[in-house]
Parts: C-alpha cells; sequence; structure tokens
C-alpha cells in the first residue's frame, strides 16, 4: 500500500514527464499462452540495450498475473548485472485476488547503452495461493528485438528460489517497462546547454547571459548540489549516483532548466 501512495506521489512531482513504455514480450512471432509456476519463482529476461542513448526506467509492470483468494502476494521487481549476477535495483508491492491482471511497482533504475541485464519479478507470501499461474510469451526463436528496438531479448529465465534466475526457460513473462523519455523543460532558452549530456563525472553549463547561480535537483526535488559557477566551468558530479537529474540555472531571465542523465 505505501509503495502504491509513493508511486502517485511520484507522479504527481513529474507532471512534466513524458512517459513511454516497453513491452519485453513482443516484437517478433510467437504465443501468448499460460504457464502454471510454483508460487516463489522468479521469472526474468536476460536483453542487451540497443539503444544509443540511457534507458530510464521508473516502474515496471508483470501482466497476466494469477493470484487467487486465500492469499497475499509479495511481487518484487529487480533488475541484475547479467554478467555478475549483481542486483542493481528492486522493489516490491503486496497484491492479492487479480486473476490475469497487473501489478506495477516502481522501480528506478538508469539502462546503460551496450550492457545486458537480467530484468525479473520474483513472487512471494506468507499465506501461498494455490492457484497461482501466468500468462507468458512463446518467441519462435532467440535471441528477438522487442518492437521499440530499444532491447534484444537474449534469453528468457526462470527458478523457484528468492534469487538471480537461473534455469534457461522458452516462455518470456509479460513484463513492461515504463520509461521516461523526455521531460518537458521549463521556460527553455536555445541559449541554454549541459555537455555531455548523458555525462560520468562531470559536465559544463553553456549560457550566453548573465549567471546567477546553478543548483541539481533529483527526480523528488531535493537540492543535490547548489554553487555559483562560471560559464562552461566543469561541475563535478563523480558523488552522484546514476540516474535523471535536473539542471536549473538562476539568470537574469529567470529559472531555466535541463535534464541531465548520470550513468557509469
Amino acid at each position: 500500500m505505501m509503495n502504491r501512495i509513493f508511486y502517485a506521489i511520484i507522479l504527481t512531482l513529474l507532471n512534466s514527464v513524458l512517459f513511454a513504455q516497453i513491452n519485453l514480450a513482443t516484437g517478433t512471432t510467437g504465443t501468448v499462452t499460460g504457464v502454471p509456476q510454483s508460487f516463489n519463482e522468479t521469472r526474468g529476461v536476460d536483453c542487451k540495450v540497443l539503444s544509443s542513448s540511457a534507458i530510464q526506467i521508473q516502474s515496471m509492470t508483470l501482466g497476466g498475473f494469477y493470484c487467487g483468494t486465500g492469499g497475499v502476494a509479495y511481487v518484487d521487481a529487480r533488475i541484475y548485472d547479467s554478467s555478475s549476477s549483481l542486483l542493481l535495483a528492486s522493489n516490491n508491492d503486496t497484491v492479492h485476488n487479480i486473476y490475469g491482471g497487473s501489478i506495477t511497482v516502481p522501480i528506478s533504475y538508469t539502462l546503460i547503452p551496450g550492457k545486458t541485464y537480467r530484468i525479473s519479478f520474483f513472487c512471494d507470501g506468507p499465506n501461498h495461493p494455490t492457484n497461482n499461474s501466468a500468462y507468458e510469451f512463446q518467441p519462435q526463436a532467440f535471441p528477438y528485438i522487442e518492437s521499440s528496438g530499444k532491447l534484444q531479448i537474449k534469453q528468457a529465465y526462470s527458478y523457484p528460489a528468492d534469487t538471480i534466475p537461473t534455469g534457461i526457460n522458452i516462455f518470456v513473462p509479460l513484463v513492461t517497462l515504463n520509461i521516461i523519455t523526455e521531460i518537458n523543460e521549463i521556460n527553455l532558452s536555445r541559449d541554454f546547454s549541459v555537455f555531455p549530456n548523458p555525462a560520468s563525472s562531470s559536465f559544463k553549463v553553456n549560457y550566453t547571459g548573465n549567471l546567477l547561480s546553478f543548483e541539481i535537483t533529483d527526480m523528488l526535488g531535493n537540492s543535490v548540489k547548489t554553487e555559483v559557477i562560471k560559464n562552461s566551468e566543469e561541475i563535478d558530479i563523480s558523488n552522484l549516483n546514476e540516474g535523471i537529474y535536473f539542471v536549473r540555472l538562476k539568470t537574469a531571465e529567470g529559472t531555466l532548466t535541463k535534464k541531465i542523465s548520470i550513468v557509469r
């Protein structure tokens, strides 16, 4: 319940953000079928980022999920590094009495171009329902490219334990990544730019007018860096985590805002 409230707050704060979706179970020929599964089962896919720009995930949706009367489910969204099995991000929500519906779990993480991730859902609960199952996609062959062209789905995985999936599976879970595609930048000036973007350890601000002050905020509006800068001065961001931030300039013209992605 708290996660749902948190999710609603995020959407309210980000009312200038445009969203898009990546459905991991589309992009090639195949069929959608019902698949029985044990309740405490992890299902996911290995996917390689084909996009030339970073992909900012703000939530994950599990579709076609059955959790019948008699139990409560904990549905955990997870993102792993495929090569190291390191858990990079996770979050969960509590659900019950879902019959072929979907559950959306807030999870914030940036997928880096060229890297491979294992994206999955883990289901558990204190009172396991007996009629747990899911609709899943069975492609004709792996790998395939999902319909947006941003990710290559290399393989599906399943494993009945609270760990990274290890058993190769022919069924792809109906997982949708809800991503941020664009920020409507308020009071945007063509004379204001940040580069490089995405940035890693530092970036520069270029503005043709008179700068008064400078601030970086996170997606919740929290200030993470404030200082007085000069035009084209190098700005150190090595202490900030990966993700989406906002660069705000206070100028003689007013406040100007730009989005910047920090990747490692």
